[in-house]
């Protein structure tokens, strides 16, 4: 699955820059934090969630066409999964990815850190008590996109900065304990999202899907209760990206994704 994955983060990619390289290319304009898809007459405004809160916090007030566009994007996310934006949207997490996968295994991650928690509500007060939507200039995935567009090697260095760090750092530093984005996101993700990791009751317990997990302690206890309880779980976990790692690791086939809303289940 992960070459799925990589390749829509790339053509999504692609769709950013290609108006800067690509002559007519007028439906679809922006960055991360906020793009107009134009279709004939109607343009349509999309807008990153945290984006827009922080601009709010940060002047008590937001334009129409922001929190619209806000809602569009929070809503999609809140229907499929919200932290899919994570494995399946964000270029950066991508090149992560790609770093780590020329290190040796490392160890599995250790006990969840919530120092994402610190960080979202720190910026957001930075942003209620300075004026100024500090996440907007810091943001990797729009820097990402404007250093493509404009050439500005100083965003390009900014964004491989990250990325070295997180690959040479612990495994899923900056994706759990600093990028506000996935932590807004992750509010959500335990109890919506129509995409679910389920776990049955027949896994064999050899746990190679946990090797490569982002939700690791909660892959694991699932596996624990399924085989407890002998009843197919569902993986109810903050930190789930829908990555499909686990159900690609998994021989058995005991892993999978399925179509269920887990707020409407009690698996």
């Amino acid at each position: 699955m992960k070459k799925y994955r990589h390749l829509l983060r790339l053509v999504i990619l692609a769709i950013f820059i290609a108006p800067f390289y690509v002559k007519d290319f007028l439906w679809f304009q922006g960055t991360f934090d906020g793009s107009t898809v134009i279709l004939g007459n109607v343009k349509v405004f999309l807008a990153d969630p945290f984006t827009a809160l922080s601009i709010y916090l940060s002047s008590m007030s937001i334009a129409s066409e922001l929190l619209t566009g806000a809602i569009i994007v929070f809503l999609f996310y809140l229907l499929l999964k919200p932290r899919i934006f994570c494995s399946w949207v964000c270029p950066v997490n991508m090149a992560m990815e790609i770093g780590r996968g020329s290190k040796m295994k490392i160890q599995k991650p250790s006990k969840i850190s919530r120092l994402n928690y610190i960080v979202f509500i720190g910026f957001l007060l930075i942003s209620f008590l300075t004026g100024v939507a500090i996440w907007v200039p810091l943001n990797p995935l729009s820097s990402l996109v404007r250093g493509l567009q404009y050439q500005l090697v100083y965003a390009l260095l900014f964004v491989a900065l990250i990325v070295i760090l997180e690959v040479y750092a612990k495994k899923y530093f900056f994706c759990k304990n600093i990028c506000p984005i996935g932590t807004f996101y992750s509010l959500f993700n335990k109890t919506f999202g129509i995409f679910q990791i389920e776990v049955k009751p027949s896994c064999s317990g050899c746990q190679k899907c946990t090797t490569d997990c982002m939700a690791h302690e909660d892959l694991v206890a699932s596996i624990a209760q399924a085989k407890k309880e002998n009843r197919s779980v569902i993986v109810r976990s903050y930190d789930c990206t829908l990555c499909g790692n686990c159900t690609d690791s998994c021989e058995s086939l005991d892993i999978n994704i399925i179509k269920k809303f887990p707020i409407l289940s009690k698996s």
